[in-house]
């Protein structure tokens, strides 16, 4: 499903966002996501939200919107190279993932399209960002941003925007014409600290800017969690530590990797899994 929703000033021929949320609870996604502000009333740049249902991973999602973007197919996405091909005058279109359970506040579109403005002057190959995650490498990084996560206040102290070598997978964004896709294998874990990887590879570079949201997760970060959503991240993590072990360590805003199994030994540790109830 498809909203598409005009800019609404001169402005908004610099960016373009491409809002993209693959739904598992309708009643969240109608709670959270569609009751934002910024989506009622929209504001420079928001250019479409797409609602998709039955999204295998995160990567079967986001994609598409990627791939139909940047004009390029399947087999060909890859070659990107990081020049940026949109032509003067257009809007640089920007894929966002964001999670179902996330409200976007009345401002935030223009904070995020400035924020990436703003970056990208400071940064040229920028194609990744977020608004929340960690800058610095290995046992340097230290977090940034600004957000509301279970009613707790993340307002990191670093300043924004910034150099980001991970991103929360509640909310980023990809540059449409860089050539970075979503990979599949990681499911719906690990994908925003993936691209950021990805994009040190190409020589491309990731960020953190100044656009707050509020984050409702049910998640918990520790304690009882349901044993499905515990098997899905450590499979993620396994898929993650393999294909990048040469890099560890490889610090995330909810793990510190430092070598394979450290993502399974943290849930052994932290959490007891709860098994579903039967129907």
């Amino acid at each position: 499903m498809t909203h598409a929703i005009e800019p609404t000033n001169g402005e908004a021929a610099s960016v373009a966002l491409h809002l993209v949320c693959a739904v598992s609870d309708k009643a969240v996604l109608h709670r959270e996501l569609l009751s934002s502000e910024a989506l009622a009333q929209p504001r420079w740049p928001v250019a479409a939200v797409h609602i998709v249902h039955g999204a295998r991973s995160a990567a079967d999602a986001a994609n598409p919107a990627l791939l139909r973007l940047s004009g390029l197919d399947v087999h060909g996405a890859a070659s990107g190279d990081g020049s940026h091909r949109s032509r003067a005058g257009e809007a640089v279109a920007w894929v966002v993932w964001v999670h179902q359970d996330v409200r976007l506040p009345g401002d935030w579109a223009w904070q995020f399209g400035q924020g990436l403005v703003e970056a990208q002057r400071q940064w040229p190959a920028l194609a990744v960002a977020g608004v929340y995650g960690l800058t610095g490498w290995g046992e340097q990084a230290v977090r940034a941003g600004d957000i509301d996560d279970r009613g707790t206040a993340l307002k990191e102290p670093t300043a924004l925007p910034c150099l980001a070598s991970s991103l929360d997978e509640l909310l980023v964004a990809v540059r449409a014409d860089s050539g970075l896709l979503f990979d599949a294998a990681l499911g719906f874990d690990f994908y925003a600290t993936d691209l950021c990887l990805q994009a040190q590879e190409r020589g491309l570079q990731a960020a953190v800017v100044h656009a707050p949201v509020m984050h409702a997760s049910s998640t918990p970060r520790s304690g009882v969690a349901p044993r499905r959503v515990l098997e899905r991240i450590a499979r993620s993590a396994d898929a993650f530590e393999h294909k990048w072990a040469a890099h560890l360590p490889v610090f995330t805003p909810c793990f510190e990797i430092r070598r394979p199994g450290d993502v399974r030994a943290f849930i052994h540790q932290h959490f007891q899994p709860l098994d579903d109830e039967p129907s």
